[in-house]
């Protein structure tokens, strides 16, 4: 194969490639918009913002835990939990205490509200991500979770070497 031969086709595999990752990009688009339409359904039930309702669930795993945990948790930044805990402990799904240990630090619990609602939004969304994935077999959501890592992972990388 001649010099001239061999561009053209590195040319054209990098066309055919650059247009199958903008195809993957602009279907991953649509499944996540279109996942995130169906999940606000769910969560607008329950009078709660999908952030809201993920931070329950964390706070639901242990009895107590520092608004800090919770930012570590959950990868927000600590302004914007301290003013979702105010706004849930308005609505009576949480409870702020001070750490007898630490009197700086807050720690957060459900009440018996947050308990409850938590209790009715658990099989609902365990449904809704069953229906999610419901076409795919057991490897082939082994495989999609592997890949969607390794997607993550390499814009991690392409973050990092950019800054």
């Amino acid at each position: 194969m001649d010099r001239c031969h061999l561009v053209w086709k590195v040319n054209e595999w990098m066309n055919m490639n650059s247009e199958l990752n903008r195809k993957i990009y602009l279907e991953f688009r649509q499944v996540y918009d279109e996942m995130m339409k169906k999940y606000h359904k769910i969560t607008d039930q329950f009078g709660a913002t999908p952030t809201q309702l993920g931070v329950l669930r964390c706070i639901s795993k242990e009895e107590k835990q520092s608004i800090s945990e919770l930012v570590r948790r959950v990868g927000c930044v600590p302004s914007n939990m301290t003013t979702m805990i105010r706004r849930m402990e308005r609505d009576g799904w949480v409870q702020i205490t001070k750490n007898p240990q630490d009197q700086r630090e807050s720690l957060i619990a459900l009440t018996e509200k947050g308990k409850e609602l938590i209790q009715l939004y658990e099989p609902i969304l365990e449904a809704f991500v069953t229906s999610a994935y419901g076409n795919l077999t057991a490897d082939e959501l082994v495989l999609f979770y592997q890949l969607l890592l390794k997607v993550r992972t390499g814009l991690s990388e392409n973050s990092a070497s950019q800054s």
